[in-house]
């Protein structure tokens, strides 16, 4: 609300205000465009660009878990492990209890052959979605570990 006075600081600073928040409100609608946009070329399977949207949308706020992990994701298709590895780890510190990282991240370490560490993070992921898409398979790749 408008400051009824004529207090040139009382004016002041309710303009300084205003700017602040149309300032906030213009990074909020920025951020939600670049996921968009982000979320757009991974459905197009532009992996590259997807990579440098998700980039952006992490420099706006790099605790955003699902934006990490999509970053994963283009990292994976582009046979990027460390770099995916990275963002599955970030993502998991970030949220604990998010299935599809630990799947992906178990993903990883069995393709590079480090299978305890695979089977930890896949173990995990069946303990956080026992009836998950993939449950059926990597209870599966857990028993071939196992042998």
């Amino acid at each position: 609300q408008a400051p009824q006075s004529e207090d040139k600081d009382s004016i002041s600073q309710w303009i300084q205000n205003l700017q602040r928040m149309n300032q906030i409100l213009t990074q909020q609608e920025q951020r939600k465009s670049l996921f968009q946009e982000a979320a757009q070329a991974m459905q197009s399977q532009d992996w590259q660009k997807a990579i440098e949207l998700w980039t952006k949308v992490l420099e706006y706020d790099p605790n955003l878990a699902q934006a990490r992990f999509n970053r994963s994701q283009c990292h994976s298709h582009l046979n990027q492990w460390d770099l995916a590895k990275q963002d599955l780890l970030q993502t998991i510190a970030l949220q604990p209890d998010f299935p599809e990282a630990h799947l992906n991240l178990g993903h990883a370490y069995y393709l590079e052959g480090n299978a305890a560490l695979a089977k930890q993070h896949l173990q995990k992921y069946l303990d956080l979605a026992p009836h998950g898409e993939h449950a059926a398979t990597i209870r599966g790749v857990l028993q071939s570990l196992e042998k």
